[in-house]
């Protein structure tokens, strides 16, 4: 190899980078599992695989049940020293919709009646219509949406997979609320334009430094994609109908309000759930991901706590079948 330049190509191929965040999150007791893969169809209507860099995960329980998982789908990318990454803030003007953090229950018997912390993630977080990586001799916006394409994908389908198991699953105590969140990693610099720039601030400055806000964090957020959409209603589509039906209905029977808890459950939640998982992307640096991390799981443990059941859930083994009961009959989870 040529002195030097294969360890540009090492860099480039965001493997270094991979294994700082990989380290990161050990170190923060998170359970690291690799890649996350999953397939959707190409531009030609061919079915290809598709898969984000690393998934990781913490586990929420008490000494009878299974309470909640917090997931992260995160994808790295590299970024040469000197490189800044870009984006364009949302007008104050546009109506946005919070949920960096996303809550997957809506066909569980447990339902988090918390999400103050969890909203709060993305309280000092602009948010951004698109990036680009800028240098000196050009520009390039291919890396960050290819980044962000790969996590908006990935999510619903880590969504149609969470409320799958909560459909199916047969003891109380084995049904799980997912909360999980797309993440975005790169070593460079991040910056917004800042507001009221007009075209003449861009030519008389003399740095760029005059035009920007830097950041350690941004959400990228996209709505109502159509492909995307398309994509979601068919991973609705591989759901059992029947099943959300059932359990839906049979939760809407037994459900009894209560001062954290007022409404019931019903089926349009759950597409809505689905099309809605990839909206959020939460671009971060790498000197900020530690932080990032001690703050998502301080809000998953919190949100875990708050966690109330619906409804009871009873496998009774001599007809094959699970009853589902009124809460107020059994004890509470402890």
């Amino acid at each position: 190899m040529s002195e030097g330049k294969w360890k540009d190509s090492l860099l480039k191929s965001s493997l270094p980078l991979e294994h700082a965040v990989a380290e990161q999150l050990a170190k923060l007791k998170w359970t690291v599992w690799g890649q996350y893969a999953y397939a959707r169809n190409n531009e030609s209507g061919a079915s290809v695989d598709f898969s984000v860099d690393i998934e990781a995960h913490k586990e929420y329980s008490t000494d009878t049940h299974w309470l909640a998982t917090l997931q992260l789908l995160i994808e790295c990318k590299y970024a040469s020293p000197g490189v800044k990454w870009l984006f364009l803030p949302y007008p104050k003007t546009a109506e946005l919709f919070g949920g960096a953090v996303r809550v997957f229950d809506q066909a569980a018997n447990k339902r988090v009646t918390n999400r103050q912390l969890l909203d709060s993630i993305e309280n000092d977080m602009p948010y951004c219509i698109r990036g680009i990586s800028l240098f000196d001799s050009g520009f390039d916006e291919t890396a960050i949406h290819r980044g962000a394409t790969q996590l908006r994908y990935a999510m619903p389908r880590l969504a149609t997979q969470a409320l799958s198991s909560q459909i199916t699953d047969i003891h109380d105590e084995d049904i799980n609320v997912t909360i999980a969140c797309a993440i975005l990693v790169t070593p460079a610099p991040i910056f917004t334009l800042k507001e009221g720039l007009s075209l003449d601030d861009v030519y008389q400055a003399k740095s760029l430094d005059s035009l920007v806000t830097e950041h350690e964090s941004v959400i990228l957020w996209d709505s109502n994609a159509p492909d995307r959409a398309n994509y979601s209603m068919r991973l609705f589509g591989e759901l059992d109908a029947e099943a959300l039906r059932s359990r839906i209905e049979k939760y809407r029977a037994v459900f009894e309000p209560t001062k954290r808890l007022k409404y019931p459950p019903t089926t349009y939640e759950v597409p809505r759930a689905i099309s809605e998982a990839g909206d959020h992307v939460i671009v971060v640096t790498l000197k900020g991901l530690k932080s990032l991390l001690v703050r998502l799981n301080r809000a998953g443990t919190s949100a875990a706590k708050s966690i109330e059941r619906i409804a009871s859930l009873d496998f009774d083994r001599t007809i094959g079948e699970v009853n589902i009961s009124n809460v107020s009959s059994v004890s509470p989870l402890k």
